[in-house]
């Protein structure tokens, strides 16, 4: 049986020495935190909601383009549904919500809809979120 600093160091190198192993592994534990939540958008200290718009905007390019023209969102949504991946964007001033969604599983395109009004629920519920993560809750 190998000492548990044996194992850590081994670890410990392995994270170092394979980078891309490290990077699909992140994205992979980023999509699962992600998933049917919504996260809040910000750049500094960076967010889960960040980190996934970025993440998103290299598989799909056309979200560069769409960011350029629209700005970055308040926040982010993902998730999946009958091979389909959608993301939402809620953008809290002027009160707009945006879905980007894929034509179908294995398409590197994106569509968008909207912009749609941002419903008096919604915004009760990301106000609150705002203010939990000015706080340092999220």
């Amino acid at each position: 049986m190998f000492p548990l600093r044996c194992l850590v160091s081994v670890w410990i190198f392995a994270m170092i020495s394979c980078s891309p192993v490290t990077s699909a592994w992140m994205s992979g534990w980023t999509a699962s935190a992600a998933r049917d939540h919504i996260m809040l958008v910000r750049e500094e200290p960076p967010s889960l909601g960040y980190r996934r718009l970025a993440y998103q905007s290299d598989i799909f390019p056309g979200l560069r383009g769409f960011i350029a023209v629209h700005g970055q969102p308040d926040f982010l949504a993902e998730t999946r549904g009958g091979g389909i991946h959608y993301l939402v964007f809620y953008y809290l001033n002027p009160g707009r919500v945006f879905v980007m969604h894929t034509r179908g599983s294995g398409t590197g395109s994106m569509e968008c809809d909207g912009p749609y009004a941002l419903g008096h629920k919604e915004r009760i519920k990301l106000d609150e979120l705002l203010v939990k993560s000015s706080a340092g809750g999220a």
